[in-house]
């Protein structure tokens, strides 16, 4: 399907204001975890709550960068070993994700 330069240009602006907005959502929560709770995990089998928000932001960079390249990345960011609060999550997404 070939779509005219106007067609594409709406299309983009819809998706990157939904993308603008789920943004928004994605800080308010990841701001919801208590400073020193990124440990917490509620069974022994489940994601630290300091790895599901680095995942959560992770798959968002895995996702709008292979929209970028027109290929999804050939290995997802690992999480960073600097990482120790929900702020250095912040800034990593930050530093990738416009």
């Amino acid at each position: 399907m070939q779509l005219s330069h106007d067609e594409a240009k709406l299309i983009a602006g819809f998706i990157l204001a939904d993308y603008e907005r789920e943004r928004v959502t994605t800080l308010r929560v990841l701001g919801s975890i208590p400073d020193g709770k990124g440990d917490y995990a509620p069974d022994p089998k489940s994601m630290s709550a300091l790895k599901l928000a680095f995942h959560l932001v992770a798959s968002e960079w895995y996702f709008l960068e292979a929209i970028h390249q027109g290929a999804p990345p050939a290995r997802p960011p690992e999480f960073p070993g600097s990482a120790h609060t929900v702020q250095d999550i912040v800034t990593w997404e930050n530093s990738r994700v416009p």
